[in-house]
């Protein structure tokens, strides 16, 4: 499974949504045991999401040093870990009560370069594997974004959460199903499976 963490842009015509409003949206890419094809696609793609990480978090720390936030590349390059990719999670635990400037469009938000959602979607149907939409109850205007990211191919939604629940958001169950037809269907991600052999 390979996590493509995307934006989500409006043009305008989702309903809910104004023009030029992203959100960040999170497609896993589920492949069989031979792995991608046309893997050269797909590792340029996961390492331009994995260089923007590292640009996002040094831009983070930019930002909170300008508002007077002594914070330094070293104690969040050594929170992620060798050769891990640096998130917002990472600046966050290296220093008490900075959450406040994280969060989405916050004082020291930044972005990274991650790639729209739909070209996601669509890269992974050109490498063989399943696009699934990972946790719709947590986004904004789930609808919307389901609706669009099936035009362009997507397969699956995540249905139980890291906790092994069942969403109970009836709302987004009501009207993905009413989405649904043969090829777009409910996914029981892994961590149903791990709970079902555990």
């Amino acid at each position: 499974m390979v996590n493509c963490c995307c934006q989500f842009a409006s043009d305008g015509e989702e309903q809910g949504f104004h023009r030029g409003i992203q959100e960040p949206v999170h497609i896993l890419a589920y492949y069989s045991s031979y792995g991608p094809s046309k893997y050269e696609e797909l590792e340029n793609l996961l390492g331009n999401i994995r260089d923007g990480r590292f640009l996002r978090a040094k831009d983070m720390i930019l930002k909170l040093n300008k508002l007077k936030l002594p914070l330094k590349w070293e104690n969040v390059a050594k929170i992620a870990g060798k050769g891990v990719a640096p998130g917002r999670l990472h600046v966050a635990q290296s220093e008490t009560c900075i959450c406040r400037y994280l969060y989405d469009g916050g004082h020291a938000y930044s972005t990274g370069s991650q790639p729209l959602a739909e070209v996601a979607v669509e890269l992974i149907h050109r490498t063989s594997g399943l696009a699934v939409l990972a946790h719709p109850w947590a986004l904004k205007n789930p609808a919307a974004i389901i609706r669009k990211l099936k035009d362009v191919g997507l397969h699956r939604l995540e249905v139980y959460r890291s906790d092994g629940k069942l969403i109970n958001n009836t709302d987004i169950i009501i009207r993905t199903k009413k989405l649904s037809d043969n090829c777009f269907s409910w996914w029981l991600t892994h961590h149903r499976h791990n709970l079902a052999e555990g």
